[in-house]
């Protein structure tokens, strides 16, 4: 099987996973979808920080850490999150919290195209990474971060 073959498949596959995956998510129990969203930016944000620190030099810089961590965001920000924030999530729901304000339903179109913004840096991000050139990759986690910053500003309960 050749690499263009075995890619192909996977995107098949993944298509039609992300496809019963937002069919599932819009019959979810809001507490359940609230988890969800949250475990999705808590993954991302759990391996940009490392990158944000070895953009700022915080700590050294490890090409090798960059590329797992940018491939594991751009895998997960993939994901069709937006089916997570369905009507009744935009409150707590029973003991699951959530910090998503108001504004994301009252002005869906400008948070979808934030949350586009960033899925399109994050693959960016992933693959600037490839290139091991170290200034590049610095520059796109500040682009990465500024559109998660954007999102946050407007959307997101401190």
């Amino acid at each position: 099987m050749t690499l263009s073959r075995n890619l192909k498949i996977a995107a098949a596959a993944a298509l039609g996973l992300a496809t019963s995956a937002v069919a599932y998510a819009q019959s979810m129990k809001p507490e359940d979808a609230i988890t969800a969203r949250r475990a999705y930016h808590r993954v991302i944000a759990l391996n940009f920080g490392p990158l944000g620190a070895m953009a700022k030099g915080d700590i050294p810089f490890s090409v090798e850490t960059f590329k797992t961590n940018s491939a594991r965001m751009a895998s997960v920000s993939s994901m069709p999150v937006l089916s997570y924030y369905q009507d009744g999530t935009d409150t707590d729901a029973g003991d699951v919290k959530t910090r998503a304000m108001p504004e994301i339903w009252l002005d869906w179109d400008s948070f979808k195209q934030k949350m586009e913004t960033m899925q399109q840096e994050v693959a960016k991000l992933a693959e600037v990474a490839q290139t091991g050139d170290q200034g590049a990759m610095k520059a796109q986690v500040g682009a990465t971060g500024k559109s998660c910053k954007s999102c946050h500003d407007d959307f997101r309960n401190k």
